[in-house]
């Protein structure tokens, strides 16, 4: 049970953090946007633009590879067989959403970054999709496990008088 708590608490904290770095990236589509329509600022900004993109993919990727390790780590020791193969199906199947999802056809006027950010931003949307299916297999075991537990001790107290 414990292992399903841990991995649940870890799950909620991915989609947390996966939504800050959302909101980040949001922030920096305008701010992409503002500066576009200032060119004169366009080269310095180039660089400091790239970084920011670059730090928020790396945030977003590191999450989601330390959230599948513990997963992959601890759901083998509390879910049951089903609920294993459904969180592996969810996880494996994000490349293939977000392919679909990217198919879409951006503005051929767009810059390289904004049209990176966009795709990250649909990924990171694929992402959070994928973490709340898998976070509510992980609540909806832990929940059946508290209610069997609930019901064994009340079994177990009635007939130890």
């Amino acid at each position: 049970m414990k292992c399903l708590k841990y991995c649940l608490s870890w799950l909620q904290y991915a989609v947390q953090h996966i939504e800050q770095q959302m909101t980040l990236l949001r922030q920096f589509l305008v701010s992409l946007a503002t500066n576009q329509q200032q060119q004169q600022q366009k080269q310095v900004t180039q660089g400091a633009s790239d970084t920011t993109l670059n730090n928020i993919k790396k945030e977003i990727v590191d999450t989601l590879r330390k959230v599948v390790e513990v997963v992959s780590r601890y759901a083998g020791k509390g879910l049951p067989e089903q609920a294993k193969l459904t969180v592996r199906s969810f996880i494996l199947e994000l490349p293939s959403r977000w392919a679909m999802v990217n198919q879409q056809a951006l503005d051929e006027v767009d810059t390289p970054l904004h049209v990176t950010s966009i795709k990250l931003l649909d990924f990171s949307g694929e992402s959070i999709r994928m973490l709340k299916s898998v976070s509510l297999v992980f609540s909806d075991t832990v929940e059946r496990a508290e209610l069997w537990l609930k019901r064994l001790k009340a079994v177990g107290g009635t007939t130890g008088h």
